[in-house]
């Protein structure tokens, strides 16, 4: 059905097989590898059973493997057919650089700031350094009617 194939029901009519969406939410591993090869389980589990993940989700497919499975053919004429063919693909939108993730671990500044409450506190700190809080009080248009 992810390319809209049709079934010819009994009386004639077109519709398409019934599918099923089954949801896993919640946190995975903390620790990154451990999280690819979960990640990488399920979907070999999935196609061993017929079926996709569906595309809202990160996906660890490598490209040949990606397109193996979503049917680049279709895809590439339905890009055409609408003009996007300069955009990104849908499998640049959803796949996971898992070196890149990993190269932005080791940057445990950029890390730490974007961890709750840490990022807020950094931002105070960098607000109370700059002492941009501080310019309403010398602010020109205060003074017009007094100059």
């Amino acid at each position: 059905p992810h390319t809209g194939e049709t079934e010819t029901a009994p009386d004639g009519t077109l519709s398409t097989p019934p599918s099923l969406n089954i949801g896993l939410w919640g946190w995975g591993p903390a620790d990154p590898e451990e999280f690819v090869a979960k990640n990488r389980a399920l979907e070999d589990k999935l196609v061993e059973l017929g079926g996709l993940k569906w595309l809202y989700a990160h996906t660890y497919y490598d490209e040949n493997e990606f397109w193996k499975l979503y049917d680049r053919s279709w895809y590439d004429a339905l890009r055409e057919k609408y003009h996007a063919d300069t955009l990104p693909t849908v499998h640049d939108k959803v796949k996971v650089d898992v070196e890149a993730r990993k190269e932005e671990r080791q940057k445990w500044k950029r890390s730490l700031k974007s961890k709750p409450p840490l990022g807020g506190l950094y931002g105070i700190l960098k607000g109370i350094q700059s002492k941009d809080y501080m310019l309403h009080r010398h602010a020109e248009w205060k003074f017009k009617d007094q100059k």
